[in-house]
């Protein structure tokens, strides 16, 4: 295990170095794919396709192609940096998230207030258009849900003063739990995508997020930002769909173990 975690790292490490020595048009990296001394992708090479990165990569150089480079200009946006690698070699622009925010930081504050301020909109037009449907209550139903919680009143009470210690305790513990992975995500969102965050992702509610809610973000948002801080570990993300999978909730004594393994994956690598 230690040796497969060194061989990871040491990987990750190689691919960070490439990365940036291509972005700094180092061409003794580049042979054989382009013309280094130009620095532009010849029109007939045709990309053998093997993976969906390849796919990504063979779009955008139709893109290149096909489209006026002096009035368009094609970026790849992808915190993947083996994607970022094959489409520099091919001389596509490739910023990551972050990078491209600091790189073009007045428009990117301009768009995602855009962006933002329309999703709030729709969300409020949304909310409203629900409201709209919903009907009042007669006031017989009304008077016989009043009387039905009168004779329930008695029991309910007595069951919750014999629970009251236990639920509390269990209250806390996952009110706790729930706080671990909130900020663990808004650390995670942070150092990938700066002060920006939340802009990017206006519908995640931050320190108000639920337990569910950090455990979809993880898992919707794996391959961009997550996996690396877990060097891509398969196991992380097959506990990430099992615990997203609503199936699995009623059986809680096996979806709190694995939330515990989960919680151990997180406290290894902060």
């Amino acid at each position: 295990m230690a040796n497969k975690t060194s061989c990871g790292n040491n990987a990750q490490l190689a691919i960070k170095f490439l990365n940036e020595q291509l972005k700094r048009k180092e061409k003794s990296l580049i042979k054989g794919e382009i013309d280094a001394n130009s620095g532009q992708t010849s029109n007939t090479q045709k990309l053998t396709i093997k993976s969906n990165d390849d796919k990504i990569l063979d779009c955008c150089l139709r893109m290149n192609n096909e489209y006026n480079m002096d009035q368009y200009r094609v970026i790849l946006l992808s915190n993947d940096r083996n994607l970022q690698n094959k489409a520099l070699v091919y001389n596509i622009s490739s910023y990551s998230i972050n990078e491209f925010n600091n790189q073009f930081a007045e428009f990117s504050e301009m768009k995602y207030k855009f962006l933002a301020k329309n999703v709030d909109s729709a969300n409020i037009s949304s909310e409203s258009a629900n409201d709209e449907t919903v009907k009042p209550n007669s006031a017989k139903r009304r008077k016989n849900e009043h009387s039905q919680s009168t004779m329930k009143a008695n029991y309910q009470v007595t069951s919750q003063e014999l629970t009251q210690g236990l639920s509390n305790q269990n209250l806390t513990a996952r009110h706790e739990q729930s706080n671990s992975l909130v900020e663990f995500c808004i650390d995670k969102l942070k150092s990938t995508f700066g002060e920006k965050w939340n802009t990017v992702f206006p519908k995640f509610k931050g320190e108000t997020a639920s337990q569910m809610d950090c455990l979809n973000m993880m898992k919707n948002n794996w391959i961009g930002v997550f996996s690396d801080f877990f060097n891509r570990n398969q196991t992380v993300l097959d506990l990430l769909n099992w615990l997203t999978n609503r199936k699995n909730e009623s059986n809680q004594k096996l979806f709190d173990e694995n939330l515990k393994r989960l919680r151990n994956f997180i406290q290894n690598i902060k």
